[in-house]
């Protein structure tokens, strides 16, 4: 396993800290990228397309974004290479380490979206329930 992060937390498995947008390809032998990318736009979306051009062409990649994060016209170009998506049941706090919540509630729904290299005749869409949720 290899990582980047432009703001490395110390995880065990961080290989480099840098921008994932200067690679310009990934190891021999990568065929999954998982990432957490900024939510900001235009940025996301770089990222996003970015990841796709690195990947093998049997390749996947699976992101964490917003739950609404296809529903953006200026994305529709990225939607055929949309294998999955997969919402979990809870909200996820957007609040930085260690910071209180004051009581506004900062969470946002979010969802993995899968993506592969080559297109793909439909997108899967499932609903993990948590917590004793009912789908």
């Amino acid at each position: 396993m290899q990582g980047i992060d432009v703001n490395p937390l110390g995880y065990p498995y961080k290989a480099t800290t840098g921008d994932f947008l200067t690679l310009e390809s990934v190891p021999v032998g990568v065929e999954t990228i998982v990432m957490n990318p900024p939510w900001s736009k235009p940025l996301v979306d770089r990222i996003v397309r970015h990841g796709l051009a690195l990947l093998p062409d049997d390749g996947a990649m699976h992101c964490l974004l917003k739950a609404d994060w296809g529903s953006v016209k200026t994305r529709r170009d990225l939607l055929p290479h949309l294998a999955q998506i997969v919402w979990a049941g809870r909200e996820l706090p957007m609040l930085p380490p260690n910071t209180i919540d004051k009581g506004d509630n900062a969470k946002t729904s979010t969802a993995w979206f899968t993506f592969t290299k080559r297109t793909v005749e439909g997108c899967t869409m499932r609903f993990i329930p948590l917590d004793g949720e009912q789908p």
